[in-house]
């Protein structure tokens, strides 16, 4: 049977990864790792005095993380969005430090490419990742980022002072992500197969006259 693949939209021209900020993009759990998220926020801008902050995008989906992100907003170490529409969404990856995918070890992540993952290298970021397989993959091989252990908020904020400090090499792992999301991931070029796909079950169990 056909498959899918988690394909993104590879904008055409976007900006060099770099600055002091962070960025999420997806719904808030517990089990997305938004407390350690919120954690990795306090020390990141304790140990940068003040210059990283993390942009927040997406609803909170239980009340631990409603807490936790109302908690570090109030700090002022983080910004929280909440839900935006998919283009303004996007446009607040563009330019960032890096985007967070901090999934826990759960079984339903094992098997599974997150999608903001492939979001953030299509926008040129690199994608700090706890090491689920799929994600720890793709991030390895294009060397687009950085894997962390699961729910280790120091080693996150570790990675990510170590980004802002070298912004060359943020802005070199940017440009490898997406030249690898271009090749693999791009809508642009999976489309057209995915619309022949339906075209041909559609034909096929159509009632015939």
């Amino acid at each position: 049977h056909a498959v899918v693949p988690n394909a993104v939209v590879v904008p055409p021209h976007v900006p060099p990864a770099g600055g002091a900020r962070l960025v999420h993009v997806g719904n808030l759990t517990l089990a997305r790792g938004s407390e350690t998220m919120v954690e990795v926020a306090r020390l990141a801008h304790a140990a940068s005095n003040g210059a990283i902050t993390l942009d927040v995008v997406g609803p909170a989906r239980d009340e631990a993380s409603r807490s936790a992100m109302a908690a570090g907003a109030a700090e002022g170490v983080l910004v929280w969005h909440g839900f935006q529409p998919a283009d303004r969404a996007m446009a607040m990856v563009d330019g960032a430090l890096a985007g967070l995918a901090l999934l826990r070890d759960l079984p339903n992540y094992r098997g599974s490419m997150p999608t903001k993952v492939v979001e953030y290298l299509a926008h040129g970021v690199p994608a700090v990742t706890t090491p689920l397989p799929l994600a720890r993959e793709i991030v390895e091989q294009a060397d687009a980022g950085v894997v962390v252990p699961f729910d280790d908020p120091q080693a996150v904020a570790d990675a990510v002072l170590d980004l802002w400090r070298h912004p060359e090499r943020a802005a070199a792992m940017g440009v490898r992500g997406r030249d690898l999301v271009r090749e693999r991931y791009d809508w642009a070029k999976g489309a057209t197969a995915f619309v022949g796909a339906l075209t041909d079950v559609a034909a096929e169990r159509s009632p015939r006259r």
